[in-house]
């Protein structure tokens, strides 16, 4: 399966984290010191970061993608067709009734590129891994829930939670997040990154390549 270099690096980041943060071997009665729960804690909230900071790379690699092909050809794509669908002023393209003599709807590619400035704020206001905030980026590539696996979506959720629930608490915790079960928790969700960013590539290169 090809990797995109923003895959690659999110899989060195883990791979340090997991080294720093969790125990080399783990206990087989899952029995460990406080020091080791807050440790997988951390590792937890900062492989959590580097989801989210990933998913939002690669799908405004991919928008952007589409953007550049538009600016050199006027060659429409699935982006390009999600983030105009997404953005409210739209409609106006053919909004000619009410304008005044001096004054013509916007044109085409005005609206492509109000609609990517649109698109950036909406990835800049992103807050998570949430089911909400997953599908919310995705389909701004064309990538649709139904084109996910509904067990990997819920396991995605699941951990968005957790940052959630943590990040939430203070003072003293009595949290303790498993590091076995925490390594799995991460490479789940890794499994299905990897297939979204081997779509994405894939749609990136037949973009600019004009297929």
């Amino acid at each position: 399966m090809a990797a995109s270099v923003r895959l690659q690096t999110l899989e060195i980041r883990l791979g340090n984290l997991r080294s720093t943060f969790l125990p080399s071997e783990f206990d087989p009665t899952g029995t460990y010191d406080q020091d080791i729960y807050d440790r997988t804690t951390a590792f937890r909230m900062m492989a959590h970061a580097e989801f989210e900071s990933f998913l939002e790379d690669i799908i405004t690699e991919t928008v952007e993608a589409a953007i550049n092909q538009w600016n050199l050809s006027k060659a429409a794509s699935v982006p390009l067709l999600c983030i105009l669908s997404s953005f409210e002023g739209v409609d106006r393209i053919n909004a000619f009734k009410g304008y005044a003599a001096n004054k013509r709807p916007p044109t085409l590619t005005t609206l492509v590129h109000k609609a990517f400035t649109h698109f950036k704020h909406n990835v800049g206001n992103n807050n998570g891994i949430r089911t909400e905030n997953l599908l919310a980026l995705l389909v701004q590539a064309g990538i649709e829930e139904s084109d996910l696996e509904a067990t990997w979506v819920g396991a995605v959720d699941a951990f968005g939670v957790h940052r959630n629930i943590v990040g939430h608490k203070s003072g003293v915790v009595a949290y303790r997040a498993d590091p076995k079960m925490a390594a799995e928790a991460v490479e789940t969700v890794l499994i299905g990154f990897r297939e979204i960013d081997n779509r994405l590539l894939g749609l990136r290169e037949s973009i600019i390549g004009g297929r």
